[in-house]
């Protein structure tokens, strides 16, 4: 009876202790994992304010590194106006790609996913990606001194590259600072055999209409020629009947 009563109380006993370390193995788990949380949270807070601070630094730099443009671009003899204005980045001219676009007459198409922007006009296909230095003139890679970049939510790119890749000339004028775009030579030309074959197209017209204009008069005469010739037919043939009655 005695030994049964010792059995217990020693069972009893362990249990005690196991439900003693058990208790006191929790708090100290606990206050680990919650220790590993918060050094995981501190990390990733740290990385946060890292990238904020980089992007905020990278944001100053760009601006800082944009001028304000204070002359006019002249296209085709008319100044060209903006909504928002060009600026000068690293010595380039940049300018609202869509506004440019419309002034030349070319068709812009933007691609939200890619960033790209798709310029077309006549045969020429150029692809400009925001933030590439390389863009694509008909598949062919061309290198950029300044990339494309979004400012004030427009798309900007390099007003000469731009101009030159379809086909416009464009001068500088150092003094006033004034931008002037025109009819590249080659343009001009295409322009000039279009005015001609128009103006031929005109004279050939002109042409056709003299031409239907003197078959209608050789009809006419002809005609009034008839009538007189069948009118004298009639008149010798009422004066023989005439005559053959007397």
């Amino acid at each position: 009876m005695k030994k049964l009563a010792f059995k217990g109380l020693a069972l009893a006993l362990v249990l005690l202790l196991v439900l003693s370390a058990a208790a006191v193995a929790m708090p100290k788990q606990k206050v680990e994992k919650a220790k590993v949380k918060s050094e995981v949270q501190l990390k990733q807070e740290k990385e946060l304010r890292n990238r904020e601070i980089t992007k905020t630094k990278t944001a100053e730099a760009g601006k800082a590194a944009v001028k304000e443009f204070n002359g006019k671009v002249v296209l085709n003899k008319k100044e060209m106006k903006f909504d928002v204005p060009p600026v000068i980045k690293e010595g380039r001219t940049l300018i609202p790609v869509r506004a440019i676009m419309n002034g030349f007459g070319a068709t812009v198409t933007w691609d939200e996913v890619s960033k790209a922007v798709y310029v077309e006009k006549g045969d020429v296909k150029i692809t400009i990606v925001v933030g590439s230095p390389i863009v694509y003139v008909n598949d062919k890679p061309v290198t950029l001194d300044v990339p494309a970049q979004i400012i004030n939510s427009r798309t900007f790119v390099p007003l000469r590259f731009l101009s030159e890749a379809l086909g416009k000339k464009v001068d500088y004028d150092e003094k006033t600072g004034d931008i002037t775009i025109e009819e590249g030579q080659e343009e001009a030309e295409n322009d000039l055999d279009e005015a001609e074959l128009n103006e031929n197209d005109l004279d050939e017209g002109e042409l056709n209409e003299e031409v239907e204009d003197e078959a209608a008069a050789g009809e006419n005469a002809g005609s009034e020629q008839d009538e007189g010739v069948q009118d004298e037919t009639n008149d010798l043939g009422n004066e023989q009947q005439t005559n053959n009655e007397e």
